[in-house]
């Protein structure tokens, strides 16, 4: 009851208590797991294709006061947070087919494309590629975001569509289409 954008979920990620619970995680040399965007700031929704950004001053005031600490972004869909990754060997990241291919555009338009985080621009998208299919880098790895909703949930205006895109079903196939696409499928 404590996911991204539920009613319990963390807001101060210096609060001593939760630094106390991460110096456990590093000491019990376990990893924490960051949907990393910022849903609220002082009361307000921040719009959903800022969320990632948003969060960046989070995850870096973070790895300032806990630098031993592993952290692995979730779904990671923006280029900053590629560039944490790449440069930082406590990060690591789940990476999805659809925030490897789906743009905020196509998103837009087709409201089972939507999902939390909010597709990107084509750049950070290609960052995203570049690192796992070029690089090939070690600390990005497959992580499912398999999230189903009742149609009427997703298909809805009032309110917003339901954010999660159910892939499981095809999940493998739609992998190894996206890695043959790009002629990289021995990267998969």
């Amino acid at each position: 009851n404590a996911t991204t954008h539920s009613a319990h979920g963390l807001t101060d990620y210096l609060h001593p208590i939760f630094l106390n619970c991460c110096r456990v995680l590093i000491e019990r040399r376990k990893t924490l797991l960051l949907h990393a965007e910022l849903a609220f700031l002082d009361g307000a929704s921040v719009p959903k294709h800022l969320r990632s950004k948003m969060f960046l001053p989070t995850v870096a005031r973070l790895r300032e006061r806990l630098p031993d600490l592993r952290i692995c972004i979730e779904h990671i869909d923006i280029r900053e947070f590629v560039q944490m990754v790449i440069q930082d060997e406590n990060m690591c990241a789940t990476v999805t087919p659809h925030h490897m291919d789906v743009t905020a555009a196509m998103a837009d338009e087709d409201v089972h494309l939507q999902c939390a985080p909010y597709p990107k621009d084509p750049e950070d998208i290609e960052m995203i590629r570049h690192a796992v299919m070029t690089l090939r880098h070690p600390r990005f790895f497959y992580g499912s975001d398999n999230a189903p909703h009742l149609r009427q949930t997703k298909e809805r205006s009032d309110p917003p569509p339901a954010f999660g895109v159910f892939t499981a079903p095809v999940e493998p196939g739609v992998m190894a289409e996206l890695f043959e696409r790009f002629n990289v499928l021995e990267a998969l």
